[in-house]
């Protein structure tokens, strides 16, 4: 059984929302543009287990019990982070104090996803509410640091979907398939049909979308691309193998210019990860293919300068990674040809999230509800 992970922080602008009627309604419309594909160059990345100079790394724990697996900051001094069972955590401090926000903050439900702008955030929840055949996402959104909440919820095309806001009141969603709404979920348009049959493994995995850009990741490795809704263009073909497993699949853009791709696993077979990014100034596409490595997110800080974090098996190890792991953060300064590493520990068994808050402050978190605060 295929098996997808979603760890995702998404930056977009985000006012309130406010949806009701919700109809869920879906159309059909589509319009496939075939386009010129990047040139793609690909290495395979050498680790030479040593610390990089100029780096260092400040440890906190904020729980003992569970995983954090995302984390974001709307300015430098307030930042947000969720836990796998669905807890949020905030700080207003620069990140010297990290407070769990009670039930009573916000909706007594956990929280699935966070959408963070500089002026707002929204929580999305893991109930969806169905009534009457309408289905909706409930969610909650401050615009003062998490010291206040209103909440509020989006109708959805079909009970699954990932849903990412694009703008005032419009909103892509993802199952499989693609579909847009422009009135906060009353109505939405289904592209699946066009971009399904485009490809031999046609289902949509992730997506970005920042207006007027919108990215769609393909379980193929097709990525396309749009700057209207109903013409797609393919912007770069990754070709991953038919009926390969993948644990990580996400799209990721880093100081809003480079677009990156995540692909990632660990079984029997071995354990490996790959990162696909391009580089706009130069047109074309850089492959890096990290074998040991389980990369979970990924910043492409320059042309040269890579970040991953994710986990890599014990040298002496010859067992799957889920028997003993290393939680890794690794920086690459020459484009992915080799990585040191700027923190290694069996005491992490992963590091899940990455986010910067400027070319000289950067923050991840990972299993054992650890917090990185990465300097250099």
């Amino acid at each position: 059984m295929k098996l997808i992970t979603y760890i995702a922080v998404i930056l977009c602008f985000l006012p309130f929302m406010n949806s009701s009627n919700l109809s869920g309604k879906i159309n059909s419309k589509y319009d496939f543009l075939n386009g010129d594909v990047s040139k793609m160059y690909r290495v395979k990345g050498k680790i030479l287990h040593a610390a990089p100079s100029g780096w260092s790394v400040k440890i906190m724990s904020l729980t003992n019990s569970y995983s954090l697996n995302a984390v974001a900051f709307i300015s430098p001094n307030v930042g947000f982070i969720t836990e796998a069972k669905g807890a949020l955590f905030v700080t207003r401090d620069y990140g010297e104090n990290w407070l769990q926000l009670v039930p009573n903050d916000l909706l007594d439900l956990p929280v699935s996803r966070l959408l963070v702008t500089p002026i707002s955030v929204l929580a999305i929840h893991t109930q969806q509410q169905s009534s009457l055949n309408k289905i909706s996402q409930l969610i909650s959104s401050t615009h003062d640091a998490g010291l206040t909440w209103e909440n509020s919820q989006i109708g959805l095309p079909h009970a699954k979907s990932k849903i990412y806001f694009c703008g005032e009141n419009t909103w892509l969603a993802i199952n499989d398939k693609v579909y847009l709404s422009e009135d906060n979920g009353n109505r939405w348009t289904g592209y699946d049909d066009k971009i399904a049959n485009d490809s031999k493994r046609g289902s949509v995995v992730d997506a970005y979308c920042d207006n007027p850009k919108r990215i769609l990741l393909l379980e193929d490795g097709k990525v396309l691309i749009s700057n209207e809704w109903d013409k797609w263009r393919l912007l770069v073909n990754l070709s991953f193998p038919i009926g390969g497993y993948y644990q990580v699949q996400k799209i990721k853009l880093s100081n809003k210019n480079f677009i990156s791709i995540i692909t990632s696993t660990d079984s029997k077979e071995g354990i490996w990860g790959n990162l696909y990014y391009q580089i706009p100034k130069l047109n074309h596409w850089r492959a890096c293919d990290l074998m040991g490595v389980k990369i979970f997110d990924s910043l492409i800080i320059s042309e040269n300068e890579i970040l991953i974090v994710g986990a890599m098996k014990n040298q002496s190890d010859t067992k799957e990674m889920n028997d003993n792991r290393n939680g890794v953060i690794l920086y690459s300064m020459d484009q992915g040809n080799t990585w040191e590493e700027i923190y290694r520990s069996n005491e992490v068994g992963a590091i899940n999230a990455i986010t910067q808050i400027d070319k000289n402050q950067y923050w991840a978190v990972g299993e054992n509800g650890t917090v990185f605060k990465i300097l250099r």
